[in-house]
Parts: C-alpha cells; structure tokens; sequence
C-alpha cells in the first residue's frame, strides 16, 4: 500500500476581507498510485485553533475533493493570517495518511472611514469651538485636526483639505498635519464668526472620508499665548543678566585687591632685603 501523496507541503492563500460567506479558499489535491478502494482518499481538517476558536467553525471542507469554504465573512482589523491543517487519507486497511498546512493571509479593504479623535468633541460632521485674537498674524495656529484610520498601508493614509470656508482668504489647512493656520493677519473687517467645513479623506479605493465643522470666534483683547510665553521668560532672562554682571564686579574685585597685597608684599622685601646689604 502507498501513502497518499499531497502535491504540496503547503499552500499560501490570499483573501479579501468581507467576503461571502460560503466562498471558495482553496482545493487541496493529492494522488494515491493504489487500486480500488485503496486509492480512494477523503479529505478533512485536522483541530486547532484560531484565536482560542476551532478552526472548524471559521472553515469546512469538502470530504470528497478537497475544497475549503469560509464559514463566515473575515475582518482584517480582527484576524490578519491562520493556518488550516488538512489531513488526505485513503480508504485502505491500515488506512495512511499525509498532511499539508494551508496558510490563509487575509487581505486589507478600505472598509474603514476615518474617525477623527481631536478635537475630542468632535465626531462625523460635528462642531468644535475654537478662539483666536484678532491681532493674529500670519500663520498663527488656531488649531489642529487629527484622524485615524482603522485601516492599514495606503487605505490608511490620511489628508485633510479645508471644504468651505466663510472666508478662504483668511485660513489654510495643512494637507498632511491637519493644521489650521491663518493666510494672512485678521483685521477689524473680518467677521467674528468663522465657519470651516474639514474635508478628511484616506488613500484606499474607493475612498472614504469625514467631515468636521470648526467655528472659529475672533476675540479682541485675546492674545496669542506665544507673546505670553516669551514676555515670562524675559523676565527670567533680565534677571540672570544682573545676577551675571554682579559676580563679573565681584571677581574684579576681589582680582585687584589680590593684586594690590601683592604689590605691597614685594614693595616690603625689597626694603628688607636693601636693609640687609647696608648693614653688611
């Protein structure tokens, strides 16, 4: 009697996610060179296990000719690859057997739209509140935008573009960062009201997006915290300067007064020594 033979030690099967359940995986084939009912070989999945679940209940196979099927849609973001252990064996007595491992990669589809995490608040289309003074410059931030995408490789690549706008002139929104920064510096003819419609899209096919509304309040009397941050370290940086210049005084000082007692230690040697000679 002859072991049957599986064409292969392994198989590498590549899915889409969300596919029908009931589908195709694969065919496993073998050969058996017997006769008769020796040569006849049934096909079935040996147990294991996916995530801490029989593998029998995410596939079933086909006794007779070695196909596999899906039991259920598969989801990329919850099972990316697992293996199937399928076991030929013939009808002979004893019975032999082989196995091959048929290894499933699931495949990533642009099934996830972008979520946007900040501002907090904010969700699909919703409104975020942000404040900047009046007396912004040119490409002062009033804020960022940040969105995450489920997905992985180019399905989850994000960029953001400012839609509408209640003026276009005055804000500009960083196509990869999600930055909004002004054009241009705000004057006393802008409205106090700014409404700006951030447009999210990822890179998959086909494309998915969301929106965020941010309304912007211009505020008089409102400063940027930059001019606050620097006028606070000013102050420390005025007073190290008086405490450099008094140690600078006192180092001098001390240097020429040094240098005096010397001078006068000399000065006296010299007396002594031109007292000494005269009295010899």
């Amino acid at each position: 009697m002859i072991t049957p033979y599986v064409h292969s030690a392994s198989y590498n099967v590549y899915l889409k996610e969300n596919g029908v359940p009931g589908s195709i995986l694969y065919s496993v084939s073998s050969s058996d060179l017997d006769f008769g009912e020796n040569a006849k070989v049934s096909y079935s999945i040996l147990d294991s296990k996916v995530q801490d679940v029989s593998v029998s209940s995410y596939v079933y196979i086909n006794s007779d000719n070695g196909s596999i099927y899906s039991m259920h849609s598969f989801d990329y973001e919850k099972l990316k690859v697992f293996q199937i252990q399928v076991q030929a064996k013939d009808q002979g007595s004893p019975s032999l057997s082989s196995n091959t491992t048929v290894h499933v990669f699931i495949l990533d589809q642009n099934d996830n739209a972008p979520a946007v995490i900040y501002p907090s608040s904010a969700v699909l289309g919703s409104l975020s509140h942000q404040r900047m003074p009046r007396s912004a410059k040119a490409g002062h931030l009033v804020t960022k935008v940040t969105a995450v995408d489920a997905d992985s490789g180019h399905n989850a690549w994000i960029s953001y573009k400012l839609a509408e706008a209640t003026d276009a002139s005055l804000f500009t929104v960083n196509l990869y960062t999600g930055e909004v920064r002004t054009k241009r510096a705000a004057s006393e003819q802008d409205d106090s009201s700014q409404r700006l419609l951030i447009e999210i899209k990822d890179d998959g096919e086909p494309m998915q997006s969301a929106t965020v509304t941010v309304s912007i309040l211009l505020e008089d009397g409102l400063h940027e915290p930059i001019l606050d941050l620097r006028q606070k370290t000013a102050e420390p940086s005025r007073k190290t300067g008086r405490i450099t210049l008094y140690l600078i005084l006192a180092l001098a000082s001390v240097s020429v007064l040094s240098l005096v007692t010397f001078l006068i230690l000399a000065v006296k040697c010299m007396r002594n020594s031109s007292s000494s000679v005269v009295a010899a």
